[in-house]
């Protein structure tokens, strides 16, 4: 694996046999750090994690990670990455040190004490040590996915695949996985997929938006929210008011509030009275790409 790790996504297509066109040539060169890949359900990100997992073959285009050709080589691939799915099943009855000794023996530890130390020490990095002797479905769904990173981190892997991972998590549970996270993305690179936006705008340094199999923007999280400085205004209005605005103005987004409807106008000038000016979030600025690329 060569010292200047990149993930270089080039050109990616994936038609489904129904017709469905999940991927769109996509293309995207990563680097080492967090990745964040933002985009609905059913915009194509699992689609895209599936292809670099190894999972399923796209239709058109290239996958590299460093020298190694995902799609031409996927068993050489895999043994530098590993992959948390959105969801999971796990062995009923079988205590976490169990369950990961036996997972590290499927990914190659042979070595028996060398196998020992590596169980202990993901156990170790993803707090679940203490716990170790309890079954992994008697987990919380926090602690499940905790386990699960440990899983996908056995043999120190360059590409960390993440899909979904904090969704349905409670807040203590979340930023307890974004701790873990953050302190493994400076040994590899994490691609984070999540239509979660606090999660990219909390973790990732640099992110990408898919949206209906497109990749719609790319950059930082701050060069995001710069998009709509100065050009986003936010109202209260009546119920009554909202389809008169929307007819007029670029409205990206409402919410009922208090028993009104907060309007999230794009716009160079006010859209009238009764709006102000608002300080754009990374959210903002993906229901903004998704509505124009609608």
């Amino acid at each position: 694996m060569s010292d200047a790790l990149k993930l270089q996504i080039r050109n990616v297509s994936k038609l489904y046999g129904n017709g469905v066109k999940a991927l769109d040539d996509v293309s995207l060169t990563i680097s080492p750090g967090m990745f964040g890949l933002l985009g609905h359900n059913g915009a194509g990100k699992s689609t895209l994690m599936n292809s670099l997992a190894t999972l399923q073959v796209p239709s058109a285009g290239g996958l590299r990670l460093g020298e190694v050709d995902i799609v031409a080589e996927p068993a050489e691939a895999r043994r530098f990455i590993g992959y948390l799915p959105q969801e999971f099943g796990v062995y009923p009855g079988v205590p976490a040190i169990e369950l990961l000794d036996y997972l590290a023996q499927l990914k190659g530890f042979d070595n028996p004490a060398k196998r020992v130390d590596e169980v202990k020490r993901l156990l170790h990095a993803v707090n679940l040590w203490d716990v170790r002797t309890r079954s992994v479905d008697t987990y919380s769904g926090g602690m499940r996915q905790r386990f699960g990173v440990a899983q996908a981190l056995l043999g120190e892997p360059k590409l960390l695949i993440v899909d979904e991972p904090t969704a349905g998590l409670d807040p203590t549970e979340r930023n307890r996985l974004h701790e873990i996270l953050a302190s493994i993305s400076r040994d590899c690179i994490i691609f984070l997929s999540t239509h979660i936006v606090e999660d990219i705008a909390t973790l990732c340094t640099e992110m990408a938006v898919l949206h209906r199999g497109h990749i719609v923007g790319t950059g930082s999280p701050d060069d995001f929210t710069a998009q709509l400085e100065g050009r986003l205004w936010i109202g209260d209005l009546d119920t009554k008011d909202v389809a008169e605005v929307r007819a007029e103005a670029n409205v990206i987004a409402t919410k009922v509030q208090r028993g009104k409807v907060r309007v999230l106008v794009e716009s160079e000038a006010s859209p009238g009275a009764g709006f102000e000016p608002k300080t754009p979030t990374l959210e903002d600025t993906f229901f903004s790409l998704t509505k124009t690329h609608h």
